[in-house]
């Protein structure tokens, strides 16, 4: 049974403003490093609880679409997986808290796709671009408040990959040859690229250049038959010429110290903490047998660092940044395998336009987005537990599904509307 427009327009509300709290959960990144007392405070983990209760009540929503779990083997696996890790947990007697974190963060996948497929809203498009809209006004809003409260000397450091779907939205428009570019669209890209920069993050820096890569791919035809990328790349040329000192001393001043010091094997290299980390993970794993190789160890999976915080002098860390080693650790090659298939559908797996629900530009603004959770789950722990990554699966199924149902209608209808041309013309004979 379908539902009725008004059930469809409340829950296409319902879904936007569930993204719009999940789209929040950098804050308690950036407010660590906007008030320096929090940095290693436990209150931060009350952040994280008061961000979990706001996102309870659409967890809630989402239940009465279990069914739907069945409409994807992929999400119907997170469902197992999370009861996999409770069962583990138990066995291991894990922490019950981060045992507790863990089990939320595997809801959020499934609850993503269960709302697009449970009522889904009238039009994906438009839900899409006012979610690029609020993400652009909380960047604008966390920045304004750096500004004022920038108080530390742990540096000017802040974002998430959430803060990259504005660029990925609003340049798909620009780079796209079947939708018309408008200065807004531009100009809300030039921006949003502008506040991420500022945050000096080198994951979503690398981000940004897979995004440009991605779409010079997707429509360089488009591109080569526009003039305004070579007039702006002409103006950048003509800019760097009449204002190049003044630019090599932003460029050399502390603001980009971060990225322009990276030291690339001390990021990533096997003694860097990420690198640590996970030479770290497989020694515990060893440590446990095949058994722990083969299985994992639950939800709440700990490690022990082998360096000690300077600050604060404790050992044991929770999280392992590198998302392949984490889901190694906590559910085995059950969870490896799960977060295989998942970076596959975002990769690889086509959605559909549908003509008045989504268009090819909205669906390559996910696959780039899609892209960038990838990116970033190498470097942070992540794509496993995050709502738009359920929502981007949801949209693509969806939109194959409207698809392939509308194409069956048209079928349908064809034998019809030839009946009808026949009987037509019988008349039209008759009448002769």
């Amino acid at each position: 049974m379908t539902a009725s427009p008004r059930t469809q327009r409340i829950a296409g509300r319902c879904l936007l403003l569930c993204l719009a709290v999940f789209a929040t959960r950098t804050a308690w990144y950036d407010t660590r490093v906007i008030f320096e007392s929090l940095l290693y405070s436990a209150s931060m983990r009350k952040v994280f609880i008061v961000y979990a209760l706001c996102l309870i009540p659409f967890v809630l929503i989402a239940l009465p679409g279990a069914k739907y779990l069945l409409k994807s083997k992929l999400i119907a696996a997170y469902a197992i997986l999370n009861f996999y890790g409770i069962i583990l947990a138990a066995i291991y007697q894990n922490p019950g808290i981060y045992a507790l974190q863990d089990v939320f963060k595997m809801t959020l996948v499934p609850v993503g796709f269960l709302l697009v497929w449970y009522d889904p809203p009238p039009s994906a498009n438009q839900l899409l671009e006012r979610l690029a809209k609020i993400i652009f006004g909380y960047q604008i809003v966390k920045f304004a408040i750096y500004l004022v409260w920038f108080r530390t000397s742990y540096g000017f450091v802040y974002g998430g990959v959430t803060d990259l779907f504005p660029v990925t939205f609003f340049a798909a428009r620009a780079f796209s040859g079947t939708t018309r570019t408008g200065p807004r669209d531009i100009t809300m890209a030039l921006m949003s690229l502008t506040l991420i920069g500022l945050g000096q993050k080198r994951t979503l820096a690398v981000c940004v250049a897979v995004i440009l890569l991605y779409y010079l791919v997707t429509y360089f035809g488009h591109v080569l038959r526009r003039a305004w990328p070579y007039l702006a790349g002409a103006g950048c040329l003509i800019g760097s010429l009449l204002f190049g000192h003044q630019l090599n001393n932003v460029v050399n001043s502390n603001q980009f110290r971060r990225i322009l010091q990276t030291n690339v094997a001390a990021s990533i290299g096997q003694e860097s903490k990420r690198g640590r980390e996970v030479r770290i993970v497989y020694e515990d794993l060893q440590d446990h047998g095949w058994l722990g190789l083969v299985f994992g160890i639950g939800h709440g999976a700990v490690y022990e660092e082998e360096v000690a915080n300077v600050v604060t002098g404790e050992v044991v860390t929770h999280t392992v940044h590198f998302t392949p080693a984490a889901m190694h650790l906590r559910y085995g090659l059950l969870g490896f395998a799960v977060y295989g298939f998942t970076v596959l559908h975002l990769l690889f797996y086509r959605g559909s336009p549908v003509d008045g629900w989504i268009s090819q530009t909205s669906l390559s603004a996910l696959r780039a987005f899609g892209l960038c959770t990838f990116v970033c789950s190498l470097a942070i722990f992540g794509l496993i537990d995050d709502l738009m990554v359920g929502s981007i699966i949801g949209i693509t199924m969806l939109s194959r599904h409207k698809s392939r149902r509308a194409r069956a209608a048209r079928k349908k209808a064809l034998p019809v509307q030839q009946g009808r041309r026949r009987s037509s013309s019988s008349r039209l004979r008759q009448a002769g």
